[in-house]
């Protein structure tokens, strides 16, 4: 994706404005309705999987490439911190899918002295 650029070459307008799309295109004037506009500027947008854990020291900040790296990442930390009262509530981690797994172990974290939660966001970064 590309947030392109416009800029309206009508004298008697000379409108501004940016549009999102796969790729560079010619616009029309929202303004004045000019049609065939040429890409003033363009750029190419990334999109960026920003993953905080949030736990009794703190706070785990890793950014991915995409959504499934983040729940890898996700997994193996609660790989890590899984133990002997989370398996007597949900059963083996081995027995679990990922999803599951993760689930459980933010469960079990709600309504502990020191909860635990995680949230993934996706960010825009123009490349």
């Amino acid at each position: 994706m590309y947030w392109i650029v416009y800029k309206c070459p009508n004298p008697d307008c000379s409108h501004g404005w940016r549009e999102q799309y796969d790729c560079p295109c010619d616009s029309e004037c929202p303004n004045c309705e000019t049609k065939n506009i040429e890409a003033f500027a363009y750029q190419k947008i990334i999109y960026v999987h920003v993953l905080r854990i949030s736990h009794r020291y703190g706070d785990n900040i890793e950014a991915h490439a995409n959504e499934e790296s983040a729940l890898a990442s996700l997994y193996e930390y609660v790989s890590q911190e899984w133990n002997e009262a989370i398996t007597e509530q949900y059963g083996s981690l081995a027995n679990l899918t990922r999803e599951k797994a993760i689930d459980a172990y933010f469960d079990c974290h709600d309504f502990a002295v020191d909860p635990e939660f995680y949230e993934i966001k996706v960010l825009e970064v123009l490349a």
